[in-house]
């Protein structure tokens, strides 16, 4: 398991690349895990509407990471490839983020979509031009099979930080220090995000421009011709190991995302019997020991992984996420409330072997792309990955607003028991199904770590001939 000196990454280049994962996750996920409770709860915005509000942005945001990544891989300038998009993105992100809470609270639920739609689409779009850059100067920061694992548990160290302040921001936002005196007709916890959002903003800067300040491109490409967007998406979309990637991980987390949403109801109106402060400090309480499961599965992950492969990990990750899905169904008790939390640590485990694997899998697809094609094209790969997943997002969005309608659920005042029964069927049976699926589909990915050996064997072999 031991690393080569020679191709490992300094500590604190991975600690300043790494810490670009907070300003990704704390992007994607504190609108996931806001939108519900701030714009369907406390503004009333139909749950349908939300759906195409938080999928349209996705939408246009997807449509722009290839041309992002052709963009970022034919960029040449004296600071890089990359950097340059990770000063500009990096400082426009978090103000963006912050107007997406700043909507006026006395305007039409016609305006709070318009509102909503225009400022995820702009932060969405601008955080693009930040993560297809940051991923792919992640993916040339070492050629070694275990190394670029290591690297990125970095990334996800930082990910699970930003993963302890989003799990509270909703207990945070109900607390008088940030909601402020009571304002008629208004939710505290609209007020308390809004304000909360604009003081994390300039922290949020400082941090995401660390990856542009503390790292290095090691890859030469000043030899190597510029590739078209239509030319470079053709050849992406052409690698076996890639699609088969992508797909693996589309079904094996497509359906927690799906019901996702009805953690929070059943969370809320099952489990709490209505109480929002209570489900909003079990689930901070969760994120806090999810969050320190992460930082400890960090080093188990990578010795799984270095000891019997990225692939054999991946399966062992798929089969504990589908029994954590089964489980939900016995400990959302409203006997025991705190019971929920029991889920956590098999529902981490598996997430943390997915977002520690997922670039380093990628890397690996980059170094398989290079021995059939000659050409280092990072960019494109972390692009087109992000716009297929961003397009499944989308959809997942649209469609978890009507499964919340299949389910029965329109308001607050439709929730019933046989509305809250279906909600604790689909809980179970959605992710576990299509989680069979990304299964099976891993078991077909060629890209063992013996291959891979192989591939970077070759690889050397051509930059570095023998007389």
């Amino acid at each position: 398991m031991s690393t080569p000196q020679h191709v490992r990454v300094p500590v604190k280049t991975k600690i300043g690349w790494g810490s670009g994962g907070f300003l990704e996750n704390t992007v994607g996920n504190s609108i996931g895990v806001m939108a519900l409770p701030i714009f369907n709860l406390a503004l009333g915005l139909s749950p349908v509407w939300l759906g195409w509000a938080m999928s349209i942005p996705r939408i246009l945001d997807a449509l722009t990471d290839p041309v992002m990544g052709t963009l970022s891989d034919n960029t040449r300038t004296r600071w890089g490839r990359r950097r340059p998009w990770l000063f500009f993105a990096g400082i426009v992100t978090p103000i963006c983020l912050a107007m997406v809470w700043s909507v006026p609270t006395d305007w039409s639920q016609t305006g709070i979509f318009i509102w909503f739609t225009i400022f995820c689409a702009l932060t969405f779009v601008i955080a693009s031009a930040y993560s297809i850059p940051y991923n792919a100067l992640g993916f040339e920061l070492s050629p070694d099979y275990n190394e670029r694992t290591s690297v990125q548990s970095w990334r996800f160290f930082f990910i699970a930080c930003s993963g302890l302040l989003v799990g509270w921001l909703y207990r945070i936002s109900l607390l008088p220090l940030f909601s402020g005196a009571p304002v008629e007709g208004v939710n505290p916890e609209v007020i308390g995000m809004r304000n909360l959002m604009w003081i994390l903003a300039p922290v949020l800067i400082l941090i995401a421009l660390c990856p542009a300040f503390f790292s290095r491109e090691t890859t030469n490409i000043k030899a190597q011709p510029k590739i078209g967007l239509r030319e470079g998406f053709r050849m992406t979309a052409r690698n076996r190991p890639f699609l088969i990637f992508i797909l693996l991980g589309l079904f094996s987390l497509t359906g927690g995302a799906l019901v996702g949403p009805f953690g929070l109801y059943l969370s809320i109106f099952y489990v709490c019997d209505g109480s929002k402060e209570m489900a909003a400090t079990i689930a901070g309480t969760g994120t806090i020991l999810n969050t320190l499961l992460s930082f400890a599965l960090i080093p188990v992950v990578y010795r799984i992984s270095s000891a019997i492969g990225k692939k054999e990990t991946l399966i062992i990750a798929q089969l504990v996420l589908m029994l954590g899905s089964a489980l939900t169904w016995v400990v959302f008790n409203p006997a025991l409330p705190w019971l929920m939390i029991a889920a956590i640590p098999l529902n981490c485990f598996a997430l943390t072997c997915f977002l520690i694997l997922n670039g380093s899998v990628l890397a690996d697809i980059c170094d398989y792309d290079q021995l059939h094609t000659g050409l280092r094209r990072e960019g494109m790969y972390g692009a087109v990955a992000a716009f297929i997943g961003k397009m499944a997002g989308s959809s997942i969005g649209i469609l978890s607003g009507y499964m919340l309608l299949w389910a029965g659920y329109v308001t607050e005042a439709t929730i019933s028991d046989d509305v809250l029964l279906r909600m604790r069927i689909m809980y179970v049976v959605v992710p576990a199904g299509l989680g069979l699926v990304g299964l099976l589909l891993t078991l077909a990915f060629p890209l063992t770590k013996k291959r891979c050996a192989e591939i970077r064997s070759q690889l050397n072999a051509k930059e570095s001939p023998l007389v």
